[in-house]
């Protein structure tokens, strides 16, 4: 991984990297500033969800520590979900939970990355089709199409969470 790191920093040194690990609870610190520019916190993500739901009141706080203590100053990513993953209304269940786990990744430090749709509250979970629903792009419509991909079928909004309704 260092030599992909200094590869790409040789050809534009301002290009940013950042680094999924090898599995979710392989901290990135020791690779960062050497090898990848960030590294994504996977248990972080876990706590600030898990803190919404409760009652894990050192958990959070637990884990930001270990992070803290673990890489370089601002080097590691901040995040609630990704595509792997459940999205986050999805695991808390209400906006007011959604929201509060937003303002918890958004106000710790680390570098924020929004997986696309969690700023609205889109939702789904298990199969992977339902977590990686294209973008929905309004939300003027109660049938609106999300997107159009020639031969795929399209994912329309038949109704919207509690909260996010206009």
């Amino acid at each position: 991984m260092k030599e992909f790191y200094q590869f790409y920093k040789n050809i534009k040194p301002g290009c940013f990297h950042s680094w999924r690990g090898l599995d979710k609870h392989s901290p990135g610190g020791p690779l960062c500033g050497n090898q990848v520019d960030t590294a994504f916190e996977f248990d972080l993500a876990k706590a600030f969800i898990n803190t919404t739901i409760g009652p894990l009141p050192n958990q959070l706080s637990d884990q930001m520590n270990l992070v803290l203590n673990s890489y370089p100053k601002g080097q590691y990513g901040v995040f609630l979900t990704n595509h792997d993953q459940d999205r986050v209304i999805s695991n808390v269940k209400t906006v007011e939970r959604a929201k509060m786990a937003a303002t918890l990744m958004l106000t710790s430090p680390g570098v924020p990355f929004i997986y696309y749709g969690e700023e609205i509250g889109m939702t789904g979970y298990s199969k992977d089709e339902d977590k990686r629903r294209p973008m929905q792009w309004a939300s003027d419509s109660p049938k609106l199409v999300f997107a159009v991909c020639p031969g795929k079928r399209h994912h329309r909004i038949t109704s919207w969470p509690a909260g996010l309704r206009r």
